[in-house]
């Protein structure tokens, strides 16, 4: 992480993991992380947090 607590909009998601992404729905990048943070359990939800109408946000260890 270059930028841990600093949150990221989808389109900055997506841009950084395909590049061109035309094909892609805007919400593609949710279920990925919705299913990256289930996986990873409680741990998920304390290192990727959700922020309400900006994006997501990798959060430092304490």
């Amino acid at each position: 992480m270059n930028h841990p607590d600093r949150a990221v909009t989808r389109e900055q998601l997506l841009d950084a993991w395909r590049g061109d992404h035309r094909f892609l729905e805007d919400r593609t990048i949710d279920g990925y992380i919705r299913r990256l943070r289930a996986g990873l359990g409680a741990t998920g939800e304390a290192m990727i947090e959700i922020v309400r109408r900006i994006g997501t946000k990798f959060v430092r260890k304490p």
